[in-house]
């Protein structure tokens, strides 16, 4: 029985990450919203005064994808001090419980997410042959109720919506606990088929939007990645993103809505020639 519960604790062992510091305003650690995870840009080390939040928080992949639109569409509104050579995001979440252990409890369980999140990234990354993405804890002066983390990524990430989209979605699937022991490709499509199978209902949570999203998308990612080369060949950066439709993304790509007359020609000739339907 002993070995038994050493096993048992094994598995619900409580991720680490190493803590740096990034600059929030302290409005921004008291959101009124406690579901589902917030993203943010930050800028780098080195941008002047150290690590700030670079745009503002939002819960929407695409929301997050309007502000790099707007970066490169030179509207006042975009991200301030955008790192154009990192993929930089900040992820948080506002917990809704008060008392210490629960406090402790939940705390414990965003950082697991983040490493699931880490582990979905890693996985794609490394099927694209691309650096692998860290993690940080961030310290932001804020009460324990307001854990945050920074995923610093390859610029890859930012090429385009869909693949901004994409990334998003993948740290926000860390939430499944069922996607955190897969080993293989062929095991994360099973996991994640099994997700995608399930009701999503009729509520507009970000859980609910991950089942949807996911079954649009999930027998794409990996083309997606592998194809990377081809999909932007010739394209800069501001290209793949001005005057882009503030629904632009990843689902769009995938269903065939994209408004990206480029990506779509490309995406569709990539479908054929690896026989994805």
């Amino acid at each position: 029985m002993a070995s038994v519960n050493k096993k048992a604790k094994a598995k619900v062992r409580v991720p680490k990450f190493k803590s740096i510091q990034v600059k929030i305003p302290s409005a921004d650690l008291n959101c009124s919203s406690f579901s589902g995870y917030h993203f943010a840009f930050c800028t780098s080390p080195t941008y002047k005064g150290g690590r700030k939040k670079a745009s503002s928080f939002t819960q929407c992949r695409e929301g997050l994808c309007g502000h790099l639109r707007n970066s490169w569409d030179g509207s006042p509104y975009g991200v301030v001090g955008l790192d154009k050579r990192k993929t930089r995001v900040l992820v948080y979440r506002r917990l809704s419980v008060s008392a210490a252990a629960n406090v402790k409890r939940e705390n414990n369980k965003v950082a697991l997410e983040m490493a699931i999140g880490k582990k979905l990234l890693n996985h794609f990354e490394k099927l694209a042959g691309w650096p692998a993405s860290t993690v940080h804890k961030v310290s932001h002066g804020g009460d324990a109720r307001s854990p945050m983390y920074l995923f610093t990524s390859t610029v890859k990430w930012m090429k385009h919506p869909a693949m901004l989209s994409m990334y998003c979605l993948l740290i926000r699937l860390g939430r499944w606990h069922e996607l955190k022991g897969f080993k293989t490709h062929k095991g994360f499509l099973s996991a994640a088929n099994k997700i995608a199978e399930r009701s999503p209902g009729s509520g507009t949570s970000s859980r609910t939007g991950d089942i949807r999203y996911l079954r649009s998308s999930l027998k794409y990612m990996k083309l997606i990645v592998k194809n990377f080369a081809y999909l932007f060949k010739g394209r800069n950066t501001s290209t793949c993103w001005k005057g882009q439709s503030s629904s632009e993304g990843l689902h769009q790509l995938c269903r065939g809505a994209t408004l990206d007359k480029t990506m779509k020609k490309r995406f569709a000739d990539t479908k054929r020639k690896f026989k994805v339907k």
